[in-house]
């Protein structure tokens, strides 16, 4: 059948008021509408139920050039009663496309050798029915607020749509906003899009992605301390991703900022700290602004829109790099202008012998490290005076103190001592200026501080990261003689390569890491602490942690690693497929969702 020979809904209609029966086809509505594609069928069934939904769609013949896509938002309007409101609008069913098939109600047949034997056999697509499958989100309800302007509200889907009734392309933003539960005003993290195109088509500026983040007035809560994870595979963009995103997070002018209470419980307001756990030594970057002599004129384009769009584009004002200091290793260069070397001082091993223990270490052995340590501390006047070396001196000479009187057995002992004795610890310990001396640097409120240890290898770089993550998770835990300056600042904690010290719980130093983070997770509210994971392996971090995680980023992620962690419904064969920098995003109360980062980095970015 051609297109011209093809009944249009009009023609429909006559046909069945020649029938005695009539419909009514609605217009697409231009406020809400880019295009009509089609009309609600039910040929093979329409309900709406508790649990399941089956709806479906009928395009049109001049929508079917790849003009509808799995992914779409679309509409169906419902119809309006005499005891409506006649000045409001319809209210809708918003849905997503999410299948598209051709029916096989057709009169043709093509399972047979005739296309084959005869070249000049030709069989149209239009001959066969497109349906387009629609998985209903949320019905938007018009309601007239107590002002007399018109609101759009949220509502379940309790409704049928009425057959033949239009099906209409969403465009309006405050449709797509209402209908994917989005902030209209937070952290922008890029645009939403379908299929790797940014939404709505037909505009130049595409929808922003807002990170739900309320002003400290509102009383909605952050998103940002209910914890963000970040996912992707290697050239998927996850660098350039997280620079962008952190980018929005810095402090310094329109930068977020958060009530907290200080140490006499008065509440105050803040900038948020960042503190980023650099394993590969890249986030430095983020102090500079994109190479001018690399931007092509799309790229100058780009940044534009994203600075008219509320995107903060350019180098952090306050960035400074804080490198550790380890004995015969040199400290690495940064893009950083501002460097500042501290050490890790043994005083950090206070009520905290297990960051000691890199190895699952049988009771006794634990025993015996736990007591010595309580021990020499208990000796000082001021924690800051503890020493490695002392240390090692102190349980020499004491030897006999915990052995005689069996506290601690012989054997028991010298298994302590041999593990004690790891040259680790004497290369870490107490080297250069102390981290207890430089926390109001660090941790110093609209700062951003990147620690790099790519000059680490081992165990020296796994003694500075776990004596670092215990260090700001405890001292925001703690209300016993915490660290005025961790404690009482809104601090966001990001460890890159998240994988490698929040997976497992092998040894009795990781067992100790994983549930203090367990427990900083669940706290993230009440402690002001947002944590921030980034990882090629999502399913390695620790399954508690991730639980506590409601924000969650994934680029394109291998199948593998797909098939190991929570999709949700409708994304797990597509996120294999996304291409550099397309991206899923389920944030808490926001329905999940197709974004597009920026193409450019917003600060500088050495790929």
């Amino acid at each position: 059948m051609s297109d011209q020979d093809r009944p249009d809904s009009k023609d429909m209609e006559a046909y069945l008021d020649e029938l005695g029966g009539s419909f009514e086809v609605t217009d697409a509505d231009p406020e809400r509408s880019g295009r009509r594609i089609g009309h609600v069928t039910a040929s093979d069934g329409l309900q709406i139920g508790m649990d399941e939904h089956e709806v479906k769609a009928f395009v049109t013949t001049e929508n079917r050039q790849n003009d509808v896509h799995v992914g779409d938002y679309v509409g169906v309007p419902f119809p309006k009663f005499s005891d409506d409101d006649e000045d409001l609008p319809e209210n809708v069913l918003f849905t997503a496309v999410s299948g598209l098939e051709y029916d096989m109600e057709t009169t043709l047949r093509d399972l047979s050798d005739i296309p084959g034997i005869q070249p000049d056999f030709e069989i149209n697509e239009d001959d066969y029915p497109l349906i387009a499958q629609l998985d209903p989100i949320t019905i938007l309800r018009h309601e007239r607020a107590s002002e007399g302007d018109v609101v759009i509200d949220r509502g379940a889907v309790d409704q049928i749509p009425k057959p033949f009734e239009s099906v209409e392309l969403i465009e309006d933003k405050e449709y797509l906003f209402r209908g994917l539960n989005l902030p209209d005003h937070g952290i922008p993290l890029g645009h939403v899009a379908v299929s790797g195109d940014p939404v709505p088509r037909s505009m130049e500026k595409p929808l922003v992605y807002h990170f739900p983040n309320p002003d400290p007035s509102e009383t909605e809560e952050p998103a940002l301390w209910r914890h963000l994870l970040i996912a992707g595979s290697t050239g998927k963009g996850k660098t350039h991703t997280c620079k962008n995103i952190l980018r929005q997070f810095a402090g310094g002018h329109g930068g977020p900022a958060y009530t907290v209470e200080d140490k006499h419980g008065t509440e105050t307001t803040k900038e948020l700290c960042t503190v980023i756990l650099d394993p590969e030594n890249e986030y430095a970057e983020l102090a500079n602004n994109p190479d001018p002599s690399e931007l092509t004129p799309d790229d100058r384009e780009v940044l534009d829109n994203a600075d008219q769009q509320g995107f903060r584009v350019g180098g952090v004002d306050d960035l400074v790099a804080f490198i550790p200091v380890v004995n015969q290793v040199n400290p690495p260069s940064t893009a950083a202008t501002n460097e500042i070397e501290f050490g890790i001082p043994f005083a950090v091993v206070k009520n905290r012998p297990d960051l000691l223990i890199p190895y699952s270490a049988q009771g006794p052995t634990r025993n015996a490290i736990s007591r010595v340590v309580g021990g020499y501390f208990s000796t000082l006047d001021n924690d800051s005076d503890a020493r490695y070396d002392d240390f090692m001196t102190w349980v020499r000479a004491n030897e006999h103190e915990f052995t005689d009187d069996g506290e601690i057995h012989p054997q028991s002992w010298s298994a302590m001592m041999g593990r004690l004795s790891q040259r680790s610890f004497n290369d870490v310990f107490d080297q250069g200026q102390s981290l207890l001396e430089i926390e109001h640097e660090m941790f110093r409120p609209g700062r951003v501080s990147v620690i790099p240890t790519d000059h680490l290898t081992g165990p020296k770089e796994r003694l500075v990261m776990m004596s670092l993550l215990a260090h700001i998770v405890d001292n925001k835990l703690d209300d016993q003689n915490p660290s005025e300056q961790v404690k009482h600042t809104p601090l966001l904690l990001v460890v890159d390569e998240a994988h490698n010290y929040l997976a497992s719980r092998a040894t009795t130093q990781q067992e100790y890491i994983v549930d203090r983070f367990v427990e900083a997770a669940k706290q993230g509210r009440k402690q002001r602490l947002g944590l921030g994971m980034v990882t090629q392996n999502p399913a390695d971090i620790d399954e508690e942690i991730r639980n506590q995680t409601n924000t969650r980023i994934y680029l394109g992620l291998e199948d593998e690693v797909v098939d190991k962690i929570e999709i949700p419904r409708g994304f797990s064969d597509r996120i294999p497929l996304f291409g550099k920098g397309q991206m899923m995003i389920k944030a808490p109360d926001v329905q999940p969702t197709e974004v597009l980062g920026l193409p450019v980095c917003l600060t500088q970015h050495s790929s």
